[in-house]
């Protein structure tokens, strides 16, 4: 996982990058404002997940969750630690609690299509198409160029339409939702 920082030193604004090993494979991308007040929740933030990132390696559930919550009551908008949340409810099926995860996330950052593209994966592994086609336009519309959600948005309207995607983009297994898969 790579976590982007811009500081604030000396008068000058620095991007400073930190790679992390996530408990889900795909890299995300966290951009955190210049301003030190919100940098500073962000690192406790990224304390709490990395403390919960320990949990989940040695399987210890509900102290990851609870962590991976720590984090969130300090920094709502982590999409980390929400990501990991749903991860955990899908695995253990609670499709309703990563629903929620993902549209808290979305009302913690409005502006972040990452929570509305999850949770229109989460609406394709379900396969309920329909569902998922409005919430891909909201992430769109934050993010035209954003050629995951356009992706799957084109493939979603396809299969709605019961007539196949024409473009090479369209991919040709559903996918699973954005969250890790993991025993309890």
């Amino acid at each position: 996982m790579r976590l982007v920082f811009m500081i604030e030193a000396r008068g000058r604004k620095r991007t400073v990058e930190r790679v992390l090993f996530g408990i889900c494979a795909a890299a995300i991308v966290v951009a955190v404002p210049v301003g030190m007040a919100r940098a500073a929740r962000t690192q406790e933030a990224v304390r709490h997940w990395r403390q919960a990132e320990e949990f989940v390696h040695q399987r210890q559930w509900q102290e990851a969750e609870a962590e991976f919550r720590a984090s969130l009551r300090v920094d709502p908008a982590f999409f980390p630690s929400r990501e990991a949340l749903a991860s955990i409810a899908w695995a253990r099926q609670d499709y309703d609690g990563c629903f929620r995860e993902f549209a808290q996330g979305h009302q913690a950052d409005p502006r972040n299509p990452e929570p509305l593209l999850a949770l229109a994966r989460v609406h394709f592994a379900r396969h309920d198409f329909a569902a998922a086609i409005p919430v891909l336009e909201k992430a769109v519309a934050l993010a035209p160029s954003h050629v995951s959600a356009r992706k799957l948005l084109q493939t979603c309207r396809s299969a709605v339409s019961g007539h196949p995607a024409k473009s090479p983009l369209a991919p040709s297994a559903p996918a699973k939702p954005h969250a890790c898969e993991h025993d309890h």
